[in-house]
């Protein structure tokens, strides 16, 4: 039984570490169509992301996008330096995205 429960307690380390650092190894600038077209899906008009993208899954899922762009080219946009977005844990085990907390500068 301590076999068990010691084999369980280092598969639950590899799995935080993984969560910890993985993030920093991914090409995130790679996946910023797939990120403008989830945002673009969220917020109902298209998305331009121009700088940096950082994820960070520990404590909570952080997305900081730079240089966002809102809004059709030939109407009105919002543009921002900064958008960071914490999402709900729960949700985005089951795939979907819910923002809980969202800051713009």
């Amino acid at each position: 039984m301590r076999d068990v429960l010691t084999g369980l307690a280092i598969l639950l380390i590899l799995a935080l570490t993984a969560a910890l650092a993985g993030p920093y190894f991914v090409d995130w600038g790679a996946q910023r169509g797939r990120i403008a077209e989830r945002l673009t899906a969220l917020v109902g008009a298209p998305v331009e992301i121009a700088g940096d993208i950082r994820v960070r899954l520990l404590p909570e899922p952080h997305l900081d996008l730079g240089e966002i762009r809102v809004g059709h080219p030939d109407g009105p946009t919002l543009s921002a330096d900064r958008l960071a977005l914490e999402m709900a844990v729960t949700p985005l085990l089951r795939g979907e995205i819910r923002i809980v907390e969202a800051v713009l500068e």
